[in-house]
């Protein structure tokens, strides 16, 4: 166990140096296939370190592993140096498996085994490669916005081509959906002629006036020549409004409570100096009032403000409470209950008392005393006679 702590007190020390260690710039390549032909991708070996470094690169992919080569695979490397090096793929003159074949470019530190425990930095890029599908094959993608109520929302959707196949052309629709039901169904402007590996964008737009604040989902179907392909996206539509999720709703009386205020924001901009003033009723009058803490919250964003509430002579029960919550010139009013009760601390046990008298456990060890005193002394008196018989 000792020794086991002993190392992760060490790892702790230096995984942030081996984090830091080295790097690969760029972190990623995105390429097609080009059967037949071939294709280069430089990558730099980083040494952040401030000591050289002889760094080991090295790449592997399940499909594309016969096909690669590194031009050097083992870099010297100097403090804070960007050395190049390439990877280049001699890409089948046949098809191996459509979809996206990821190569995995990793560098790392090279050092002498020396018998004891050495760290090693490893960092990882990548290059994804797609290889297009016999015939027609087409995948989607949306891109779209959150916006303001009354604003419109863009909907664009990218179709792109990974079939061997020209599309000649592709057309479709998007249903706009809010709380599980449909609202809305926009036509998709068309596109035609999109050739193996080309994108081409599909539009429409959604009017938000007349709707209500939330997230909305878009669901878009696209059919072109004799298939088709969906894809799903959302977007928010805000209004310059804080929500009050949730707040205290049981404190202690005669204390001071840390009182809390779940707040949301639905807009779709960042809200500065959001703060709320509480007010505690009994007897149909402000029994008592604090403000909190103010906090700004991002678009969209769910936070917590505090307070504390004084409870001293409230009593105890049901209490109305007034929650006033202050941004940007507008107010959000919560009304609620609140709970005052006692507070119940744990029991500390007295100590336990032994259940015969002091006296009587005094009077105990006087005896043993006694008797053990008597026993040395019966013990010397015979090793005594013994000596004195010896002499005759």
């Amino acid at each position: 166990m000792k020794k086991r702590a002993v190392l992760l007190i060490f790892l702790s020390f230096i995984l942030p140096q081996i984090v830091l260690a080295v790097g690969i710039s760029p972190p990623e390549y995105n390429a097609n296939m080009i059967y037949g032909q071939s294709q280069e991708f430089q990558f730099y070996a980083i040494n952040t370190m401030n000591y050289p470094m002889n760094i080991q690169v090295s790449a592997g992919s399940e499909f594309l592993n016969p096909y690669m080569t590194i031009d050097n695979d083992l870099l010297r490397v100097d403090p804070n140096e960007w050395k190049p090096f390439k990877v280049k793929i001699h890409y089948p003159t046949n098809p191996l498996k459509p979809g996206i074949h990821e190569v995995k470019i990793s560098v790392t530190e090279k050092r002498e085994e020396s018998g004891t425990i050495t760290a090693r930095a490893s960092v990882t890029g990548r290059i994804y490669i797609r290889e297009e599908y016999p015939g027609l094959h087409a995948e989607a993608k949306i891109k779209t916005e959150n916006k303001n109520l009354d604003e419109t929302v863009p909907i664009e959707i990218i179709l792109h081509n990974y079939g061997t196949d020209v599309i000649s052309k592709a057309t479709g629709y998007a249903d706009i959906i809010f709380d599980g039901e449909k609202v809305k169904t926009l036509e998709l402007s068309s596109v035609e002629n999109i050739t193996t590996h080309q994108s081409k964008t599909m539009y429409a737009q959604f009017n938000t006036i007349g709707s209500k604040p939330g997230k909305y989902t878009i669901n878009a179907t696209i059919s072109y020549d004799e298939k088709t392909t969906t894809v799903q996206g959302e977007f928010k539509l805000g209004t310059l409004h804080v929500g009050i999720i949730d707040f205290t709703k049981q404190v202690y009386q005669n204390k001071i409570n840390p009182f809390e205020i779940i707040i949301e924001s639905k807009w779709n901009e960042k809200i500065s100096n959001i703060f709320a003033d509480v007010n505690v009723i009994e007897n149909n009058s402000i029994a008592t009032s604090f403000r909190t803490i103010s906090k700004g919250l991002e678009k969209w964003e769910q936070n917590t403000i505090v307070g504390h509430l004084n409870t001293e002579g409230l009593s105890l029960g049901m209490h109305d409470v007034e929650i006033y919550l202050n941004y940007e010139g507008f107010q959000t009013i919560e009304k609620g209950k609140i709970n005052i009760t006692k507070e119940i601390l744990p029991e500390t046990e007295e100590p336990k008392q032994s259940k015969f008298p002091v006296y009587l456990i005094a009077l105990v060890i006087v005896l043993t005393m006694i008797i053990i005193f008597l026993i040395l002394i019966k013990r010397k008196k015979s090793g005594g006679e013994k000596e004195i018989f010896g002499t005759y």
